[in-house]
């Protein structure tokens, strides 16, 4: 999925809240050329719907299902339906997964070696 040309992992958004992501992208906005007025009109939207989808989550889960659509439901009318095979969506979060792993293991390696030329710049 994408915002603004960025790709963004659903995971993410769930760590992150999608209120600080909503701000980052708010933030962004003004770099492409939306005036003041014009992110605060679309500030005013998404608190609008996020108190909409708050007010709708206190509803019994089968009232909930009037309001919210599954992506299943959302993806044909999009026309971006996904005919990949479960085997392929397991190769690609397996991928996905490496990669993480990588830039994780990348971080450690960096934050050791600013560890110790911190600790050595000390002494």
């Amino acid at each position: 999925e994408e915002i603004l040309g960025y790709e963004v992992d659903p995971q993410n958004v769930t760590k992150v809240g999608a209120a600080k992501l909503s701000a980052a992208v708010i933030y962004d906005m003004t770099f492409w050329g939306f005036t003041e007025e014009e992110v605060l009109a679309e500030r005013k939207k998404l608190e609008d719907t996020a108190a909409d989808i708050e007010r709708v989550r206190t509803l019994p889960a089968e009232e909930q299902k009037k309001y919210f659509k599954t992506a299943n439901e959302i993806f044909p009318e999009l026309k971006l339906e996904d005919d990949r095979t479960e085997a392929q969506k397991e190769q690609e979060r397996l991928e996905s997964a490496k990669e993480i792993l990588k830039n994780r293991l990348r971080t450690l390696e960096a934050l050791k070696a600013y560890r110790k030329s911190y600790i050595g710049s000390i002494r």
